[in-house]
This record gives C-alpha cells, structure tokens and sequence, in this order.
C-alpha cells in the first residue's frame, strides 16, 4: 500500500516512495496517464493529466489539474481544455 492509494492519482510521495520529493522541491508536478490501452478493443488511449501538486510559493502557481494528450506521431504531450483549477 503506497502513498497514491488513498489518491485517484500518483502523488510526489510515491517518486522513490518517499516524502523527500514533497518537501525539497518549490514546484512539483504529475503526469499520470490512466489507461494505456482499452481492455476491449486493445487500442492505445493517449489520454492524460498533468496535476500541479506543489507550489512552495503562492506567486509561483495553485494546485491545479491539465488535460494534455499524448501525440503518438511525435511522442509529445498536447494540450487539452483545462478540467479543473485550484
């Protein structure tokens, strides 16, 4: 049972299994990719979310969640409408 289980989302705990990515970072950030491939057709989902999870400084940022979409011609994260802010 790891840090994440009690979240929907992987958190910065769960980078080396440690609270120690939480407390030395000013930003810190999440890209969790929910499904790679749908179970029934076997097709790869491109969708992901970029959580915001940390900003030491208020001026810095909020928490907050970015739809992006991995673009499998270049491998490149995409943007996506924004799904929620802190």
């Amino acid at each position: 049972m790891g840090p994440s289980d009690q979240y929907e989302h992987p958190v910065l705990e769960d980078i080396a299994g440690s609270k120690h990515w939480d407390n030395v970072v000013d930003q810190g950030f999440v890209v969790h990719r929910p499904k790679f491939f749908d179970a029934e057709t076997g097709i790869r989902q491109t969708e992901a979310h970029l959580f915001h999870c940390k900003a030491r400084f208020p001026e810095l940022g909020y928490q907050s969640v970015f739809g992006i979409e991995l673009g499998l011609s270049q491998y490149r994260f995409k943007p996506r409408p924004l799904i929620k802010g802190g």
